[in-house]
């Protein structure tokens, strides 16, 4: 997985010691904000840690009448304290793309391994 990490935050100091082992740390505020602006930073990052997940394109279903076309992006979970944190923000976008066949477009879950093997800009 990918982390975002804020050298001066307590918090994502915390979450880097417990699970920065042989994931990709990206420190903000040494090179990793003009990296992330440069290569990905199509989304507002404000709170650390984060951890980007790779959303694929899918279809929802807006004011209950029109089915409109998402495509792929990034959505991120912030200021996370543990694993669960991010299981919980899985959890929430993959209710969305199970919802997306519904639709007209099947689309499968985000799985842990996806965090890291996702195409993506940041590295």
């Amino acid at each position: 997985m990918i982390i975002l990490h804020n050298k001066h935050s307590k918090k994502s100091r915390d979450f880097v010691e417990a699970h920065g082992a042989g994931n990709v740390v990206i420190d903000w505020y040494s090179g990793g904000r003009e990296h992330y602006e440069s290569c990905a930073g199509h989304k507002k990052v404000s709170t650390f840690p984060s951890v980007p997940i790779h959303v694929p394109a899918h279809r929802v279903l807006i004011n209950g009448e029109i089915i409109e076309d998402i495509p792929a992006c990034d959505e991120f979970a912030q200021n996370v304290s543990s694993l669960d944190d991010i299981q919980t923000k899985i959890d929430q976008i993959n209710e969305v793309l199970a919802d997306s066949e519904l639709y007209g477009l099947a689309v499968d879950p985000i799985q842990w391994e996806d965090l890291s093997t996702h195409d993506n800009d940041y590295l």
